[in-house]
């Protein structure tokens, strides 16, 4: 798509209403292009619109959530021999 951003806005219009309803606390759009590296650690010169962080920058910067991992570990006994 020649790097248009109208073309980006677009899709990124459509993705929001798609996500709309999947209940993610975020969603950042990053146009990339993995074939020439563009916006994936450093900004592309092709994108001079876009402002937003490379791929690498927001990944590492993301706080991961909580999960069960984070809380005491609990193991379900479901039989107890005794001899």
């Amino acid at each position: 798509v020649e790097y248009s951003q109208a073309v980006f806005e677009r899709i990124v219009t459509e993705y929001r209403a798609f996500a709309d309803g999947m209940g993610f606390e975020t969603l950042v759009p990053i146009p990339v292009s993995a074939r020439y590296g563009d916006n994936i650690s450093a900004p592309s010169n092709r994108t001079p619109w876009y402002t937003g962080p490379t791929l690498l920058n927001w990944l590492e910067d993301i706080a991961p959530q909580r999960s069960e991992a984070d809380k005491p570990f609990r193991f379900p006994v479901q039989w107890v021999n005794r001899p």
